[in-house]
């Protein structure tokens, strides 16, 4: 699966989560449609020489689709990530908070999908002790099932698979080899888990994914080089 064709895949997970128009005041994002705030949407027009315009009324779904393509999917280095689930919790994450804060977790969670599901609770459980942002808590707690649900899909349905995935390890019944049989009993999330993170090991192991993700999830650029629009968002983003 190209990059491409996996953004194409992730997208409507996102578009659901992201909703239409919303004006909380308690959101710092203020105004936004389609996850798209006025801030960025007026930065995107300005950038590709377009008249500014009112991202309530102004706004086309198409047009947020580039905004994410250029200045999340490809900014967060969610589009150099071969695994659907590791790109599409850097994807979601970059579009609910910025891509570089979101890029920074995905490296502090070791590149790992369930460790970033993790952190990404503890995030959230910290930004819900502002009394401004604690009525978001529950959305943003669904929005992370939603992110390991629908991973989950990908894989169930065969829209995308591992390497090794038809392999049997130790987390699978019906397996011989030197390992030891890991405990039927344990609870299906941490056996997705644990083979998921068999079957990444392995990968690394053969050199097919690289175990060090630094060169494709570096910066791109220095602070100084920064637009405006880009400090304000990292500085007024959690950061």
């Amino acid at each position: 699966m190209t990059s491409d064709e996996l953004f194409e895949l992730l997208l409507p997970f996102i578009f659901g989560n992201e909703g239409g128009y919303v004006n909380n005041p308690n959101d710092i994002g203020g105004k936004t449609n389609f996850g798209i705030t006025q801030n960025i949407f007026n930065e995107w027009r300005k950038k590709q020489g377009l008249p500014q315009g009112d991202v309530k009324t102004d706004i086309s779904k198409s047009e947020a689709k580039k905004i994410y393509y250029n200045w999340y999917w490809k900014e967060s280095g969610a589009d150099k990530l071969n695994d659907p689930r590791d790109a599409y919790t850097l994807f979601d994450f970059a579009v609910n908070t910025n891509p570089y804060y979101a890029k920074n977790k995905f490296k502090e969670s070791n590149y790992n999908f369930y460790t970033m599901l993790e952190n990404r609770k503890k995030h959230y459980e910290n930004q819900a002790k502002q009394p401004n942002l604690a009525q978001f808590k529950e959305g943003w707690f669904n929005r992370l099932k939603d992110v390991e649900n629908n991973a989950n899909k990908i894989i169930n349905e065969g829209l995308w698979r591992p390497d090794y995935y038809n392999e049997i390890t130790p987390f699978d019944k019906g397996y011989n080899g030197s390992l030891n049989q890991v405990d039927e009993n344990i609870p299906d999330r941490q056996n997705k888990r644990n083979k998921y993170q068999y079957l990444r090991n392995k990968a690394i192991q053969d050199g097919i994914i690289k175990s060090d993700n630094k060169d494709s999830l570096a910066f791109p650029r220095k602070w100084e080089d920064l637009t405006p629009w880009e400090k304000e968002e990292m500085l007024r983003r959690y950061i």
